[in-house]
């Protein structure tokens, strides 16, 4: 580092640590053309300004270190850490946006994506294999609408629970495109994932409410598509199902009836007989 100084003609150089939490993050050379001796004021006025380096380089890492706590915690709130996809809150951030940005005429849908039997992966193969299975499907699912994404212009993939995943896909040409590309996700799926040793099949049931046509707010939209989703399941799993209305109904006829029995149970209405089969 003295090298290039000398080449320049400098006979005598001070140099003082720029030490920030008593760690020498650098050091200030100041150079002598002449042959003098520093005098008592170089050297102070070398200290100070040494002093000031520190505290900017010191400031300048403890905003850098707040910058990138922000951007943690930033990164926490809207992602799965397990993985790397939007979470159900900024899924539900780019759905409104989606909705406030579009057209009545602009044709987009949500799909909820859930693995059926999942559990069953986590009680054979443990917890561990469930999660590197779950981090598999994620890439699977990302990776199959952004390949097949010549018809959409904006999709958005995320993990909404445990082995459940929500798209979003805006423009589409058609609504049937939507199912189009729940049949893609499911065929996706449905290949074998080596877990160790094994193989291991798994299927899913897709449920799908169109933007504007199901509803116009990101609520009421994942709340119809995951009675879309519940309708797939009822009709025998590995299936995908558009929304429709008689489906809020009998499951408001379901809650209801629920509520009826466990009134009808704390008030002791029920009379059970026993019958003999001969």
């Amino acid at each position: 580092y003295l090298a290039p100084l000398v080449s320049n003609g400098l006979s005598k150089v001070l140099l003082f640590p720029i030490l920030v939490q008593e760690d020498c993050a650098g050091v200030l050379l100041l150079g002598y053309r002449h042959h003098r001796a520093p005098t008592e004021d170089d050297i102070s006025h070398g200290r100070q300004l040494a002093d000031q380096v520190s505290v900017a380089i010191s400031n300048l890492r403890e905003i850098t270190r707040r910058i990138q706590a922000d951007a943690q915690a930033q990164y926490l709130a809207n992602y799965d850490p397990l993985t790397r996809l939007p979470n159900r809150q900024l899924f539900h951030q780019c759905l409104a946006d989606a909705l406030a940005l579009e057209g009545e005429k602009r044709r987009g849908a949500v799909l909820l994506v859930n693995l059926d039997r999942f559990q069953r992966v986590n009680d054979t193969f443990g917890p561990r294999a469930g999660d590197r299975l779950l981090e598999e499907v994620a890439g699977r699912i990302d990776g199959c609408v952004r390949k097949d994404r010549t018809m959409m212009e904006q999709v958005s993939v995320a993990r909404l629970g445990s082995d459940q995943f929500g798209v979003l896909l805006t423009h589409l040409p058609a609504n049937s495109e939507s199912a189009r590309v729940a049949q893609l996700l499911l065929a996706t799926i449905g290949q074998p994932f080596q877990v160790g040793e094994s193989q291991v099949f798994l299927t899913a049931s897709v449920g799908i409410a169109l933007l504007h046509t199901d509803g116009t707010d990101a609520d009421l939209l994942i709340r119809n598509a995951d009675a879309a989703l519940r309708a797939a399941k009822e009709q025998g799993r590995n299936l995908c199902q558009f929304y429709s209305e008689s489906m809020n109904r009998s499951l408001a006829a379901r809650m209801v009836l629920e509520q009826q029995l466990r009134a009808a149970l704390d008030r002791e209405e029920f009379l059970l007989h026993y019958q003999p089969q001969v």
